[in-house]
């Protein structure tokens, strides 16, 4: 056998089996790229095509319902069944429930959006400053992240309500 030298690749041998049976680890499945290309999964092209969806019908409210949330479709007309002109019908105040959906979906999401931005900021400055001063510092604010994350979410969110 001769000497390796920087550059040369190694003549393809069969990988040795790992320790939990089989083949070693191919590098398709071990590479953090295949992580990218998530697109070749049917559930998550799905959940992408519905959150995309959602987000444009939200964004085109204006566009898409037919008078603004607080105005009546029609005056005469309450609990109507779902039409061409109404697609989910009309509720007991004259109001198109479709027009109202959109509406809420883009105050959801401008809220969604606000919690999320202030827990980033606050994760990314509690984090940046816990790194930089380490010591006293670093341990209380890893103390307080654990004692958090043993609780389940929803337990903190009846909690904080």
């Amino acid at each position: 056998m001769k000497p390796r030298r920087y550059g040369d690749f190694p003549s393809p041998e069969p990988s040795p089996p790992s320790a939990f049976g089989g083949e070693g680890l191919d590098e398709e499945r071990t590479s953090p790229l295949r992580s990218l290309r998530l697109c070749g999964s049917t559930p998550f092209c799905l959940g992408f095509l519905m959150l995309v969806i959602i987000l444009l019908a939200a964004l085109l409210a204006p566009l898409l319902g037919k008078q603004g949330p607080q105005e009546q479709a029609f005056r005469g007309e309450i609990f109507a069944a779902p039409s061409w002109q109404h697609p989910l019908g009309i509720d007991g105040a004259g109001r198109d429930v479709w027009t109202r959906m959109l509406y809420g979906a883009r105050v959801t999401l401008g809220i969604v959006l606000g919690a999320t931005a202030i827990a980033v900021g606050f994760g990314v400055a509690f984090g940046a400053a816990a790194g930089t001063l380490r010591g006293v510092f670093d341990a209380a604010v890893s103390h307080v992240v654990d004692f958090l994350l043993a609780f389940p979410s929803i337990l903190l969110g009846l909690v904080a309500l």
